[in-house]
């Protein structure tokens, strides 16, 4: 799924994990969303990373294998000032060590206006 927002603006995704027919159990799951301006930079070189520990995704009904992922307006707001495009994807680690992708594709940011 691509995204497209704008920078410093927050932006909330709701995700619900199956295996294609049922929901994945996603209790004691770690979830991080990694953004880069180019697939092959380092992780260490991301746009932004966010993740389950610092609250920005979070697993309202985890046996529903339903979670959200909100990107803070801190995490843009000191991008490029002008349109930025990019990748990211969101990755699942379950508790039995299992990992998987459950979102990924293009984001853009534009830039915004209002910088306060």
């Amino acid at each position: 799924m691509d995204l497209t927002w704008t920078r410093g603006d927050t932006l909330a995704i709701s995700i619900t994990v199956t295996d294609g027919a049922e929901p994945i159990n996603l209790a004691s799951a770690h979830a991080i969303m990694t953004a880069k301006a180019n697939i092959a930079d380092a992780d260490e070189n991301a746009l932004f990373q966010i993740d389950d520990t610092g609250g920005d995704i979070t697993f309202p009904t985890p046996e529903a294998g339903e979670m959200v992922v909100t990107v803070p307006p801190e995490a843009t707001k000191d991008l490029a000032d002008d349109k930025l495009a990019g990748v990211y994807d969101v990755q699942v680690t379950l508790q039995d060590g299992s990992v998987y992708t459950v979102l990924s594709g293009a984001l853009t940011l534009s830039a915004d206006v209002t910088r306060g």
